[in-house]
């Protein structure tokens, strides 16, 4: 297991134990690592993840759709961030791409 993906496994595992799990809808930390690998395309691995020993950016995990995104102009209820909070509306997006992405709207 490399670094990063040892990092995501403790951040999520170990640091919160397991109370965070069930929040985004997983039983264990490999359903959340098995999901982000499995959307792994072109360059993306554990070895680019977050920012790398010389500070360059490489991937962050994206809420596919965002936790405070409006829908049709309105403010998301608890129970829609909490359900975006689930672990399938995740995905690998760079960074670069990731920062710039518009987050305010949903139609």
């Amino acid at each position: 297991m490399n670094v990063s993906r040892k990092r995501l496994f403790a951040s999520l595992d170990n640091v919160h134990g397991n109370k965070l799990l069930p929040t985004i809808g997983a039983e264990k930390i490999e359903d959340v690592i098995e999901h982000i690998e499995k959307q792994f395309a072109g360059e993306y691995s554990w070895d680019n993840y977050g920012i790398n020993a010389i500070g360059i950016r490489g991937w962050d995990i994206d809420h596919i759709i965002p936790l405070k995104a409006k829908v049709n102009g309105v403010d998301p209820t608890t129970e829609q961030i909490i359900a975006r909070c689930n672990y399938k509306n995740t995905r690998p997006l760079w960074y670069d791409i990731h920062k710039n992405r518009p987050v305010n709207i949903i139609e």
